[in-house]
């Protein structure tokens, strides 16, 4: 699989200047993901050969001429033959990645095509609804790689909903009915205590639910809530997407990366966290406290958003 992952990412139009860069030929992001996936693999007991190793920095280099923003892979196969060695270090490598696993012989997933895959998909971030632009194939047509842009929805940051309110008579009934209306579709439940005209405690029970939902929560909270009536708003919800980057600091030989979070609204950035795992990492690394690291990671990535990278 990892060799087909390589086939199709050059189908598709990535370029590969060396046959196979050594490790210190790698630029610094490349270099990044290729460690990422070696770790995997020695940290789930592969025993990595040298062949693997050029097929790792291959798609590494590969995947960063592209420049993505975003990535993500459907449901991985695997099939094992009854003495495959690498059975246990397979289901080690994609614990927490969706897998199917079908009957052998049949097109499968190796080790280090699962390390690539998790690494990618961990460093650069998930990709959000898009459209199809491109598509590249390997040889045997057992992978495809799908070359894709944000959809135009994706800029509106916006959604339709309805605000439901109600004063329910007797609090002790807001466990169940909040139960209630999760099952029902409901995004965002809370409860508030409040006093009317004549200095009686009431309990302001809210929800944010989209429209499709309205009726049977209106009949929740009239008959479960024991409300009289309930009190119906449209509402507008605007929200952020995220994106992972990865940020390169230092000059030379000394050059590190690290992943920063930015926050989208449309098309705008509001703001950017770089990950605190990689500032951890970059403080024990170099030896200085993690503001100053943040400091250096913020202006590095400023003069990357600058530059209109």
């Amino acid at each position: 699989m990892s060799h087909a992952l390589c086939e199709a990412l050059l189908n598709l139009g990535a370029n590969l200047s060396s046959k196979a860069p050594q490790q210190d030929q790698l630029e610094p992001i490349p270099l990044e993901l290729f460690k990422k996936a070696s770790s995997l693999l020695n940290e789930a007991g592969y025993q990595t050969a040298e062949t693997d190793l050029d097929l790792l920095r291959n798609f590494c280099q590969l995947l960063t001429t592209l420049n993505p923003s975003a990535i993500s892979a459907s449901r991985i196969p695997l099939a094992f033959h009854p003495d495959d060695s690498n059975r246990a270090v397979i289901l080690k490598l994609s614990h927490s990645l969706p897998v199917y696993e079908r009957e052998w012989p049949a097109p499968h997933a190796d080790a280090p095509g699962i390390a690539l895959i998790k690494t990618c998909a961990s460093h650069i971030g998930s990709r959000g609804d898009s459209v199809l632009l491109n598509m590249g194939s390997s040889k045997d047509q057992t992978v495809r790689v799908l070359w894709c842009q944000k959809s135009s929805a994706q800029t509106t940051s916006k959604q339709e909903l309805l605000e439901l309110s109600a004063f329910l008579p007797n609090p002790f009934i807001i466990g169940e009915l909040s139960h209630r209306l999760t099952q029902l579709g409901a995004q965002q439940v809370s409860n508030t205590a409040v006093t009317d005209q004549h200095n009686h405690g009431k309990t302001l029970f809210t929800v944010i639910a989209p429209e499709s939902a309205q009726y049977q929560i209106i009949e929740a909270m009239l008959i479960i809530g024991q409300s009289p009536d309930v009190m119906i708003k449209h509402i507008e919800r605007q929200s952020l997407h995220k994106r992972v980057i990865s940020v390169v600091l230092g000059k030379s030989q000394k050059q590190q990366v690290c992943r920063v979070t930015e926050y989208l609204w449309g098309d705008k950035i509001l703001r950017a966290d770089p990950l605190q795992e990689d500032l951890e990492a970059l403080s024990r690394a170099s030896g200085h406290p993690q503001d100053i690291i943040r400091a250096d990671v913020l202006a590095a990535w400023k003069r990357r958003t600058d530059s209109g990278l």
